[in-house]
């Protein structure tokens, strides 16, 4: 687990999990806490806590692992092929990220 939660890799499915190191709320990549309108710059934030691996070559593209919302452990995979365009996959990985997180800490999805 220690080596999964070291991933470098963090621009798919949780590209946009990054909270205010201030007040807890998520900010994804917002330069400012809409909550408690803090700049980043001025906060340590922090990653949603998700262990996990990733691996792209052309026309493939997968992230799994367990992520961590309010203490209680989640597993979640996408995995994907025969892309004409990785980015396709990379941007759906980030969208379905962002509302597992939603969905699961009982937070209304902004579409």
């Amino acid at each position: 687990m220690s080596i999964l939660h070291k991933q470098q890799h963090n621009g798919y499915l949780s590209k946009d999990l990054v909270t205010c190191g201030k007040c807890n709320t998520l900010i994804s990549s917002k330069l400012t806490c809409h909550k408690c309108a803090t700049s980043v710059d001025e906060i340590d934030s922090y990653k949603i806590p998700f262990a996990h691996k990733t691996g792209e070559i052309n026309g493939i593209v997968h992230d799994a692992g367990i992520m961590t919302i309010n203490n209680q452990k989640y597993i979640i995979v996408m995995l994907t092929k025969e892309l004409t365009d990785n980015n396709i996959a990379i941007k759906s990985m980030n969208y379905v990220g962002k509302l597992i997180y939603d969905y699961f800490s009982n937070k209304p999805t902004i579409l």
